[in-house]
């Protein structure tokens, strides 16, 4: 059972490390840029915001990307709701079922003797 935990624990810090050089490349993958080229591959019309400056186009894309994080942890905590509520309602279900066929049954034994 231990060898099981420290498989599982190391398997998750592989996937966090490769996860984590996942990022770390694609954030630093413009390294080599100026700033202007920089915006102009983000898709920064310069013409139309030429005082714009990098940090403030980092601090857009952050708070996109938190943005983004919120909606997904919202609809997965709304789908999760609605699963557990659909297993709650399938057991209670099958909970309300069982008690009436025992029920058929004793009616059914009562009867014989």
């Amino acid at each position: 059972m231990e060898e099981t935990k420290d498989n599982a624990n190391q398997q998750k810090e592989s996937a966090d490390k490769m996860l984590n050089k996942m990022v770390l490349a694609t954030m630093t993958r413009y390294n080599d840029l100026t700033e202007n080229e920089y915006l102009k591959c983000l898709g920064v019309d310069l013409e139309k915001f030429p005082n714009i400056k990098e940090d403030y186009i980092n601090n857009v894309a952050l708070c996109n990307m938190l943005l983004s994080l919120q909606r997904k942890l919202l609809k997965l905590n709304t789908d999760l709701k609605a699963l557990c509520g659909s297993i709650d309602a399938k057991q209670k279900i099958t909970q309300y079922n069982e008690t009436k066929v025992a029920k058929r049954r004793e009616k059914k034994n009562g009867n014989k003797r």
